[in-house]
């Protein structure tokens, strides 16, 4: 085997072709010289002898010479390579990386105590076990496939066990190392610990994790219209987005129990929360982290389920679903907890400050948006209120049968009710100071700082002013006004006008006046004969039964008209007692024909009677119905002249009956017909007196739930009064 010269020392071969160079000299000059010198043969043989020990002696102190140069250098050179190993092992005993060498079967040969250190033990503590021994569960076979295949050079991420159980994140670089025979036997792996770059990687991971979650969450509150819909989103966006295991959320309930119903979740074995019972009271169910965070306002973390005993009522079903450490955090709406959002992951410790500090403003936003859609909801929930109510004031303001409108500060008009635009024309906008108004003492302008609507918008109600309308089409109406300020906060904001049209009011008070002038002048009539005969009789006694005649006749005549009076009274007043029974109305009918037909006859005139084809049987007062039939067939022999004909017929109609009488006299004007049977109406006293009995006729039929109505052609063509009142219902039989 040959060995390079190192240092000037000499190789074997070189001392071995020196030996043989020499020895071969020394023959072929040696026994030269002898045979030369010697010619004896015993001095030869002596000589030869001689020659042969100077042949061993000198090869003898050149093969020592030779061989200690040899080992002089040897043992220079292995001192040399024991301090180049002395230095080699000091660097890697000091080296900040963990070094070690793995056999073919990754048994560790060798390791540095700065290996050993990372992983919590004496180096000798390692030597001949297997690398899978500190390598983590979790990848313990995938790693040491992957070692047996690396190649020169390759570097790969491990994660190491501890001794204390601990786990150690370490980058390794691998690099096989070759045996005697040339091939590969090993590897020779560095490690270098990355544990904290790992943990704030990981960090870093879930914070941006936690970020794009708030992201998302916020997002989805913008987007979300519905809570519902806003809750089941933000659940998966945890458990989707944020890689955690599960997330509900529950909303506390303000009763005697206190539970905290969850409303939405998601994740894996949701289930869990069909068989938990948690609450927000003191009890043990409220001394979890939901309970607690809800009670107190604060976000709670468990960082392992397993070792708090706060846990215990749900340790078991959250193991069973691989829960390790779990945060609750409270959703508040101004400061007060309104109900929580729970969180849960496998990992122990795996809550970290920053992380709680993301997650409680992901907590505090999705109250936010919760409260935001709640008031939203609420806002929309009373705006439809308003607007219904709005509405509903609008249609009810809508019904008054007079002017009712709305003005601004500034006195334009931003409502006003179908009567008002009808009947003073104003619009939404208009400008009040349009509406010409005058006094109805001097029938001038009103002042415009007097005006309503000016004295409502000062604060003052306006109740009853008198006052004359100019409508457009140059009408004047005298109206009541009305005005009351709108407040808010005690400023005045609008003004409410109602109007109301006293032309009727003023009509019917023209007609009592001039009721009552007819009416003294009915009355002083009789009592003038009376105290006329009085004297009479007291003067020439012969006349005193003529003079009692005529005065019985007056008296009737007052008392008859005081009947009159009190019978309207009774019936406007609704103090008119019938006296009600089964009766046959066409009897009633016949009767009264009979009670006028001498006086129609005395004026030439004709009654005809059509009876009915079927009995008329109704319930009512005799007595009333009679005066009613009497009334009708006495006005309407006031108006017709000599030869006519009044015409009487009966019949059912429906569930009805109906008695028509017609007459051939004078007739009634259109405009007349309306207010035929109105109290006070000029109409009725056309023909004198006071033009009670058609009132009376209207009062009485209606007491008893019919109808009475008159209708005519015109002047000249007669009239028609048409009776309609309910049958007796037959009761059936078998």
């Amino acid at each position: 085997m040959g060995v390079r010269r190192e240092g000037g020392s000499l190789t074997p071969l070189t001392i071995v072709l020196i030996y043989v160079m020499i020895g071969g000299l020394w023959i072929a000059f040696s026994d030269r010289v002898v045979v030369e010198l010697f010619r004896d043969p015993v001095a030869l043989t002596r000589a030869q002898t001689v020659k042969g020990w100077l042949y061993i002696l000198a090869t003898a102190l050149l093969l020592y010479g030779l061989i200690q140069r040899h080992a002089s250098h040897l043992r220079r050179a292995q001192q040399e390579i024991a301090c180049r190993e002395q230095q080699y092992r000091r660097i890697i005993e000091t080296a900040q990386e963990g070094i070690c060498l793995l056999d073919a079967a990754c048994v560790i040969r060798f390791i540095n105590a700065r290996l050993a250190t990372m992983l919590g033990y004496a180096p000798a503590q390692l030597l001949a076990r297997p690398i899978g021994d500190v390598l983590d569960d979790s990848e313990r076979e995938a790693i040491c496939e992957r070692l047996s295949r690396q190649r020169v050079g390759d570097t790969i991420d491990v994660q190491l066990r501890r001794q204390d159980g601990a786990v150690l994140w370490a980058l390794a670089s691998l690099s096989p190392y070759p045996g005697g025979d040339g091939t590969p036997a090993g590897l020779l792996m560095m490690l270098t610990d990355i544990t904290e770059r790992q943990y704030a990687t990981a960090k870093l991971r879930e914070a941006n994790r936690a970020l794009t979650v708030l992201t998302a969450i916020n997002e989805a509150i913008i987007r979300t219209s519905e809570e519902q819909a806003l809750l089941d989103e933000v659940c998966r966006l945890i458990v989707e987005e944020g890689g955690y295991h599960m997330a509900w959320v529950g909303m506390a309930a303000q009763d005697g129990e206190q539970r905290i119903h969850p409303v939405a979740w998601s994740g894996y074995n949701a289930d869990f929360l069909k068989r938990v019972h948690v609450t927000w009271d003191e009890s043990e169910f409220g001394m979890g982290p939901t309970g607690i965070a809800v009670r107190t306002g604060q976000h709670q973390v468990v960082h392992n389920i397993l070792t708090d005993p706060a846990y215990a009522p749900w340790r078991v079903l959250a193991q069973e679903r691989g829960y390790a450490a779990t945060m609750a955090m409270p959703l508040k709406a101004n400061g007060t907890p309104f109900g929580s959002i729970t969180l849960y992951s496998t990992r122990a410790d795996a809550f970290d400050e920053q992380e709680q500090t993301l997650l409680v403003e992901l907590a505090n936003d999705l109250a936010y948006g919760i409260t935001a859609l709640r008031t939203r909801r609420a806002r929309q929930q009373v705006q439809a209120e308003l607007e219904e109510e709005r509405a509903l004031l609008a249609s009810a303001v809508d019904l008054f049968p007079f002017p009712i409108v709305f003005l601004t500060p500034q006195g334009k008009v931003f409502r006003a009710n179908t009567y008002s635009r009808e009947m003073l024309r104003v619009q939404p906008g208009q400008d009040w100071k349009a509406i010409h108004m005058l006094t109805p003492e001097t029938r001038t302008p009103i002042a415009e700082e007097r005006r309503p609507y000016r004295l409502a918008m000062r604060g003052e109600t306006v109740a009853g002013q008198e006052m004359i309308t100019v409508l457009p089409d140059g009408r004047e109406v005298p109206l009541l006004v009305f005005a009351v300020p709108v407040k808010l906060r005690g400023q005045s904001v609008a003004m409410v006008l109602g109007l109301q049209d006293i032309s009727a009011l003023k009509e019917a008070d023209r007609a009592k006046d001039r009721f009552l002038a007819v009416l003294s002048h009915e009355l002083r009539t009789p009592l003038s004969n009376i105290l006329g005969w009085v004297r009479e009789a007291r003067d020439t006694p012969d006349i005193t039964e003529e003079a009692l005649q005529v005065i019985q006749r007056n008296a009737e005549i007052q008392h008859a008209m005081l009947e009159d009076l009190l019978d309207v009274s009774r019936i406007l007043h609704g103090r008119l007692i019938l006296r009600r029974a089964p009766l046959d109305l066409w009897r009633l009918v016949e009767d009264s024909v009979e009670h006028v037909r001498a006086h129609a006859h005395d004026q030439g005139i004709s009654i005809a009677l059509h009876p009915p084809v079927h009995p008329l049987h109704v319930v009512g007062d005799s007595k009333r119905l009679r005066q009613v039939f009497d009334n009708i067939l006495q006005n309407g022999i006031k108006f017709i002249e000599h030869g006519g004909v009044i015409t009487v017929s009966g019949r059912r109609d429906d569930h009805r009956a109906e008695i028509n009488i017609c007459d051939t006299g004078i007739g009634i004007p259109a405009e007349d017909v309306p207010t035929l049977f109105t109290p006070f109406s000029d109409v009725s006293r056309k023909s004198g007196g006071l033009g009670l009995g058609l009132i009376l006729v209207k009062g009485i039929i209606e007491l008893h739930g019919g109808s009475v109505h008159a209708e005519s052609a015109g002047p000249g063509q007669g009239s028609i009064f048409t009776i309609s009142l309910p049958l007796l219902p037959v009761s059936g039989g078998t």
